[in-house]
């Protein structure tokens, strides 16, 4: 761009790349989309955006500050000899970051692990802090035992096995913990009337959480469907809101679906289950009644969760996006090392060149088969 921030080459290059790749989901972070979109950091920020990841939007600008020295260096030289020098600084760049790809797998796995941790050990040092009393605490462990419990039974990966297991002994110890502070003396099952009390309690909690978020996307479902009834069919930016419309409407689906996945009994007015139709009604007794029935927790406190519980999933997909970049760098390495043998075993003849070639095949296979145990190496430390 010649002018700074302006707004013609990005939207014509983001318009190119939509209208290449229709049918797919593509995430673009550029730092003039606040000027795009108001509120940006709200709607659009990569820790509210799913499948974002721990990404910071901020890898192009890395590579700008890493060639701006080189501005003192090239105004004075010819075009040509300007690109023969920026070739060789972005090459350099390619081979640093290739040679570093160890490290750094290594490094985003710690990362996403330890932002996952915070966020989820922060998260329920706010739950508990919500007056989540310590029969609905225990209850929902119990329950989330249980599921591990089941896991165990149904998996049949020793790697799944190890890691469920571990799970299922964290928490039988924090259950042993909350049942050494408050005299419990036997685990409480399923049926029991303080088992049943506590579980209503943080029904009610949950459903009072999924609906509250419900209205909240209904009310933006809603809010489209009347710009796009102002905009008109025909407008350009019409189909960029019935894109957000339709987007819209899944994310009421899944929240719908969530809900009703829980298995929740009905009662006094909020449903065990939700129907669409019904959740798309504004006028819904359910929203009234949980406005009734909203907690005293301040808004700050809330919107502290809702970050937490941002960061935490961005940091679950940031593992899973480490391990498929991991997958495909141990593939690559390991088809470099089958042409290299293929190409080793292919000379066969017997003079100085050959034999020295053929050494240097063997050693950068190695090299690669070394790189390949440094990147397991890795991941047997994070098996997370």
């Amino acid at each position: 761009m010649e002018h700074g921030e302006r707004y013609a080459s990005p939207v014509l290059m983001l318009k190119k790349l939509i209208e290449e790749k229709q049918g797919t989901t593509l995430t673009v972070s550029y730092d003039i989309a606040c000027k795009l979109k108001a509120h940006f950091e709200v709607m659009f920020s990569t820790r509210m955006v799913e499948n974002c990841g721990l990404t910071d939007g901020e890898e192009m600008e890395r590579l700008w500050s890493y060639l701006r020295p080189f501005c003192h260096i090239t105004k004075e030289m010819t075009p040509s000899h300007r690109v023969d020098l920026l070739s060789d600084a972005l090459l350099h760049y390619g081979r640093k970051k290739a040679n570093d790809i160890v490290d750094v797998i290594g490094q985003r796995t710690e990362k996403a692990r330890l932002i996952h941790q915070r966020a989820m050990e922060q998260l329920q040092d706010l739950i508990k802090g919500t007056k989540l009393s310590w029969k609905e605490e225990y209850v929902n462990k119990l329950q989330s035992y249980q599921h591990f419990r089941d896991q165990l039974v149904a998996t049949d990966d020793e790697e799944v096995f190890v890691v469920v297991n571990q799970h299922c002994e964290r928490i039988d110890r924090e259950l042993k913990t909350l049942e050494a502070r408050h005299h419990i003396q036997r685990r409480w099952v399923e049926g029991e009337k303080d088992y049943n009390d506590a579980l209503k309690h943080l029904e009610l909690q949950q459903k009072g959480a999924l609906i509250r978020k419900l209205r909240h996307d209904v009310a933006e479902y809603h809010f489209l469907q009347e710009t796009m009834r102002k905009e008109g069919a025909g407008q350009a930016i019409a189909t960029r809101i019935k894109k957000q419309l339709e987007k819209a409407s899944q994310i009421i689906n899944n929240t719908v679906t969530r809900y009703n996945k829980n298995n929740f009994r009905a009662e006094f007015l909020l449903p065990g289950q939700v129907l669409r139709k019904d959740a798309l009604n504004t006028q819904h007794d359910m929203y009234y009644v949980q406005e009734e029935r909203r907690s005293d927790v301040n808004q700050s406190l809330q919107h502290k969760a809702v970050r937490l519980l941002n960061l935490a999933q961005r940091a679950e997909e940031e593992k899973d996006f480490v391990k498929a970049e991991k997958d495909n760098v141990l593939q690559h390495y390991k088809q470099c090392c089958e042409r290299l043998e293929t190409a080793a075993s292919s000379r066969t003849e017997q003079n100085v060149y050959v034999s020295g070639l053929r050494h240097l095949m063997v050693k950068k296979m190695q090299d690669y088969k070394d790189t390949v145990t440094k990147i397991q190496d890795a991941f047997l430390h994070h098996p997370d």
